[in-house]
């Protein structure tokens, strides 16, 4: 599938960098692993990430978990291909029976929440040389955005920083990344 849309136009509360960001890591993936890799995206809101991720990886079986549905997903649906798990994604992962090979992690933006994504979607789905993506996941203390979204940076700092596994990757503005190495 030729890419139909334009990636800094489509909805989506990401920067034009993480949309490359985004676009940039599935085509690593499908460089590595080849076309049909496994693409998740964890708190799809307008679709944008969505988006992204199929540009880089046309081919690949794109997953995204959702507390909404449909309903606030914007732009040609029919491009992202994409199956829909609607429900917290503490329960939908129970859905998820293959290997990922890039996820987004951009729901729950509590502590508990992006911990239970970590235990319940990252750790036991990544695989070895796959990445995840989290965003909102840095900000300075003196931003306005800081103390919404500190809960995400202190389950990053507990469950991946502190795991040889996990290699971090150069931030991309409010998003940490990171690559499964082991």
């Amino acid at each position: 599938m030729a890419e139909e849309f334009d990636l800094m136009t489509v909805p989506g509360l990401i920067s034009p960098d993480e949309r490359e960001l985004l676009r940039e890591t599935c085509a690593k993936a499908v460089d590595i692993f080849g076309p049909h890799v496994v693409l998740v995206n964890i708190g799809i809101y307008l679709g944008g990430s969505c988006y992204c991720m199929r540009a880089g990886a046309p081919e690949a079986t794109l997953i995204g978990a959702d507390v909404n549905g449909w309903d606030l997903v914007q732009g040609e649906r029919d491009i992202l291909n994409m199956t829909l798990l609607q429900g917290d994604s503490k329960e939908t992962h129970k859905s998820v029976t293959v290997p990922v090979h890039v996820m987004f992690v951009d729901g729950d933006h509590s502590y508990r929440g992006v911990k239970a994504d970590i235990l319940n979607w990252v750790r036991p789905f990544v695989i070895e040389g796959g990445y995840v993506i989290f965003h909102d996941a840095f900000y300075e203390k003196s931003s306005s955005f800081y103390n919404a979204h500190k809960g995400i940076t202190q389950a990053i700092e507990e469950m991946i920083v502190p795991y040889p596994r996990w290699e971090e990757q150069k931030q991309v503005d409010s998003t940490r990344w990171f690559r499964r190495i082991e």
